[in-house]
């Protein structure tokens, strides 16, 4: 099946991801537990500390900003004196915890007055010692301030600190608000992409909407004949055909790989990830143990490029 897109004429050096993060709480795609929670939350001014997890791209970070503007203009609240937005990852040291947060939480506002919020971006990468000091703070300052935490892995934080915030899970994104979202930033774009190559970009990329507008903003950039790109059952045919044959060598299966990540424009990681999703999602009949090995090992693979397209080609098993 072609796909056909009609590029913009215009360019634009703004990364889309920062031209289309949504700006209204309403406009922010969420899980409906996620969304019924947070909205019954500002409805009722009751807010608890809160812990956000979950893969990168999900949104985590733009939820709890707009979520927080959305409390604040509930309560006739409309300058930023009352939020303090730090990234863990920058500054994982306990002095962020003893003096910033410190002297946030201690200065009085000039214009506004109401509930104080810290936001803590990438505190999985905080030390256990910035992670006890901030557990001290969240207990001085229980009446004043509120604590919003945003992580990929709960497994590095501290059990006792993890207890004391209610947590929300950012995995799976509704497939319907995801496609809307995308055909929107390309109609913005004047970008005609065909249904099938949304639905690509959201099986690709499954929840990370920060790579699926990158992607799209990629194959705008380079005017990319989208009908190519398109990774289908035929391209993942070719694939077991190119590795399978005993006339080809090792090394050119391993340059036919990287040549088709190219020609897609996705890194030889999605590309092989792509096949495990289509196999376990198509061909699931045809799924092997060995094959779901595999995958696992690729996930968590830190392993370059090239290195990548080697040990798929040596290790992918065949139905």
């Amino acid at each position: 099946m072609k796909l056909r897109i009609v590029m913009a004429q215009s360019r634009t050096t703004i990364p889309w991801i920062e031209k289309y993060r949504p700006t209204n709480f309403n406009d922010i795609v969420l899980s409906e537990i996620n969304r019924k929670l947070l909205g019954n939350i500002i409805q009722t001014g009751r807010i608890p500390n809160m812990l956000f997890y979950g893969p990168p791209g999900t949104g985590k970070t733009t939820t709890v900003v707009n979520f927080i503007e959305a409390y604040h203009r509930k309560q006739n609240v409309f300058s930023n004196e009352l939020r303090l937005h730090l990234n863990a990852s920058d500054e994982r040291g306990i002095e962020v915890i003893r003096t910033q947060i410190s002297q946030f939480v201690n200065s009085k506002p000039l214009f506004e007055k109401g509930t104080k919020f810290v936001i803590l971006d990438e505190v999985d990468y905080m030390t256990k010692a910035a992670q006890i000091a901030l557990k001290y703070l969240l207990q001085v300052y229980a009446n004043d301030v509120r604590f919003f935490l945003i992580c990929n892995y709960t497994s590095k934080l501290e059990e006792s600190l993890r207890n004391e915030f209610v947590r929300l899970r950012f995995n799976q994104l509704p497939t319907e608000e995801i496609i809307t979202f995308l055909r929107t930033l390309c109609l913005k774009e004047n970008i005609k992409g065909d249904i099938q190559y949304l639905e690509y970009i959201k099986n690709t990329f499954d929840s990370d909407i920060r790579s699926m507008v990158n992607k799209i903003q990629l194959d705008n950039t380079h005017s990319l004949q989208l009908n190519r790109a398109y990774l289908d059952e035929d391209c993942f045919t070719k694939i077991i055909d190119v590795i399978k044959s005993p006339d080809i060598k090792r090394l050119d299966k391993v340059k036919y790989i990287k040549s088709t990540s190219v020609a897609h424009n996705i890194s030889v990681y999605t590309l092989i990830l792509s096949y495990f999703k289509y196999h376990i999602f198509v061909e699931t009949d045809n799924v092997r143990p060995e094959m779901l090995d595999l995958g696992k090992r690729v996930i968590r693979s830190k392993m370059t490029e090239d290195m990548l397209a080697f040990y798929f080609v040596e290790n992918v098993p065949f139905s």
